[in-house]
């Protein structure tokens, strides 16, 4: 009796077992999802469309190709040390700047004679910059982030690089 006892004990445990392999499974998929889903998680950019490395960035500088950076970092970050050129939006008045950013467009579009002109984001680390690109995105306006923001660029262009979060 003992033994057909074990058995049924065996097959409730393989049957728990089973329920929670199953429920387990449902909440890291629900999970993934969530998370692949979240407009918070902007920051895992992952579309290299809307990226270039710092090396990209460093042709388009040197070439003079026309273009306009915003350094989404804060403005006592910006103050000590910044790109050539950039042009300091923090993240958080990104929304507030639309206007503004489609302004510069327009004018350096217009004063280089160009038909569109990249806009370029870029940070300490690339975190602000990489999830400020969607954000612009739902305002209308295509940019690209600088993968490894000001870190990438004092680590493989410029080694004197003031780098300040």
């Amino acid at each position: 009796m003992s033994s057909s006892m074990s058995l049924n004990m065996k097959r409730k445990y393989k049957t728990a077992l089973k329920i929670f392999g199953f429920f387990a499974i449902s909440v890291l998929l629900i999970i993934i999802y969530k998370n692949e889903n979240n407009t918070g998680g902007e920051h895992l950019n992952r579309n290299f469309s809307d990226r270039i490395t710092c090396e990209e960035y460093y042709y388009i500088l040197d070439s003079k190709i026309p273009h306009i950076l915003i350094d989404v970092r804060s403005e006592d970050s910006f103050k000590n040390g910044s790109l050539p050129n950039a042009i300091n939006i923090p993240k958080e008045e990104l929304p507030n700047n639309v206007e503004k950013i489609n302004d510069l467009l327009i004018k350096k579009a217009q004063e280089t004679n160009s038909r569109n002109v990249p806009l370029y984001l870029v940070c300490g680390s690339g975190y602000l910059s990489g999830s400020s690109v969607p954000l612009l995105k739902r305002y209308g306006i295509k940019s690209k982030d600088i993968i490894g923001g000001l870190a990438a660029w004092k680590s493989k262009i410029d080694p004197d690089f003031p780098l300040v979060y």
